[in-house]
């Protein structure tokens, strides 16, 4: 009786590894190991992307909140601030004792509270802004709520605005010219815009 042994030789190896059957197996192993890693290298990208998203978001967050403490710390500095446009400079002059003579008898405020006044800016000195720090807020905003004393003597009150502040009361008194234009009433108060419903009479 012939006795086979337990083990396959060569030939039969190579005769099982040759059969279309386990041909079609290894590939399909390999085709399924190549997209395995090409999914693990997307999954890696998209979690990098990701992650540099995450870090583009904080950074661009702790920017803008940076910037705004500035801008407002910017605006608390200049809070107690007025300038004084078209006032005619005198040679020899005291500034501060000009500036509260225009404060008490022009804008008819009660002993006006000036920390510090000084002529300000390299153009023509005959007419050099005047800048103003009152000792409080409440003090430069009531000296503020007088600009209508200063009317026809080519005088006017500016507070002292930040770049954006500035940049912003542009765009506010565009907006106010051009509601006008449309016939509609439209001021400011108290650096707002506000428009009504009324129209200008233009008969």
């Amino acid at each position: 009786m012939h006795h086979t042994s337990g083990r396959l030789d060569d030939s039969c190896y190579r005769a099982m590894y040759r059969s279309p059957r386990n041909t079609v197996e290894l590939s399909n192993i390999s085709n399924d190991y190549r997209q395995s890693i090409v999914l693990e290298a997307v999954e890696s990208k998209l979690k990098s992307y990701a992650e540099m998203t995450r870090e583009m978001t904080r950074d661009t967050q702790t920017s803008i909140l940076q910037d705004r403490e500035k801008e407002l710390a910017a605006r608390d500095l200049r809070a107690k601030n007025l300038r004084i446009v078209g006032m005619t400079e005198s040679e020899g002059e005291n500034i501060q004792e000009v500036v509260v003579d225009l404060l008490r008898d022009t804008l008819q405020l009660d002993a006006p509270r000036v920390d510090h006044a000084i002529r300000v800016g390299k153009g023509d000195r005959g007419s050099r802004p005047i800048f103003i720090r009152f000792a409080t807020v409440d003090a430069r905003n009531n000296a503020l709520s007088h600009w209508s004393k200063l009317r026809g003597k080519s005088l006017w009150l500016d507070p002292d605005l930040t770049p954006l502040q500035v940049e912003d009361r542009k765009k506010k008194i565009q907006k106010v010219k051009d509601t006008s234009s449309a016939g509609l009433i439209v001021y400011m108060r108290d650096g707002k815009t506000v428009i009504t419903d009324r129209h200008r009479d233009n008969s």
